[in-house]
């Protein structure tokens, strides 16, 4: 067995793509394509059900280069999975031709029928709101809210129930960090009232690199106080 064990880092990353806790499985043929463009270019990690993990190379879209002496034969099952800060991305598939160089193969694959992510779409939720004071703006007004949790992809908070927000409503969040602020088109998934207050999910409209770079530094915090404890 040729073992190659991963990179140290917070992420429950798992190369052979067991269940993973936060992780999501898609299927749409989109998210494969990511997942797989996700890879070109990439030193990855490759696994089979017998227990070997090697480094490969994304060469080009569903194939890799190995250098490694595994033993693959066309036809069988490989994962890969490309793993970056506290994410990552896999995909199980097959083997359809291995072509074999001088100093190195390149292993060819069919279309995967799924993908994993994580965090996935559904995202991980972290509770609060790293900090954030949290503001609403539709229209010119503004409402001051309290954040409840946040996740890659968006934002619970809770604000008055007679600020009137509706399901499909658009506006602006606000998050004023003690080092900056941020500014995020957003959308209203959930509105549930709790007494006098109304509980809002908020989908971002829109990536911001920043907000999730906070979010994954969060991710890495909590991650790092499991293995702790």
């Amino acid at each position: 067995m040729n073992l190659v064990p991963p990179r140290s880092n917070a992420v429950p990353f798992d190369p052979f793509l067991r269940e993973v806790t936060g992780a999501e499985v898609v299927t749409d043929l989109d998210s494969i394509r990511r997942a797989v463009g996700r890879m070109i270019g990439r030193e990855i990690m490759l696994a089979t059900d017998e227990g070997d993990l090697v480094v490969a190379r994304g060469i080009e879209a569903l194939a890799v280069r190995i250098e490694d002496e595994v033993d693959l034969v066309v036809g069988q099952t490989i994962a890969l999975t490309d793993h970056r800060d506290v994410q990552f991305v896999g995909f199980k598939a097959t083997i359809g031709a291995i072509q074999r160089e001088a100093d190195h193969r390149i292993v060819r694959l069919f279309v995967p029928r799924e993908a994993v992510f994580y965090p996935g779409r559904k995202h991980v939720r972290i509770d609060g709101t790293l900090g954030a004071d949290v503001v609403l703006e539709f229209d010119d007004q503004v409402t001051v809210a309290r954040g409840v949790d946040v996740s890659m992809g968006g934002i619970g908070v809770r604000t008055d129930a007679r600020d009137g927000f509706i399901i499909g409503q658009v506006f602006t969040v606000h998050l004023q960090f003690g080092d900056g602020s941020l500014a995020l088109p957003a959308r209203v998934r959930t509105a549930v009232v709790l007494g006098e207050d109304v509980r809002l999910g908020l989908e971002f409209a829109a990536r911001n690199e920043e907000f999730e770079r906070r979010v994954r530094a969060a991710l890495g915090a909590q991650s790092h106080l499991r293995q702790a404890g």
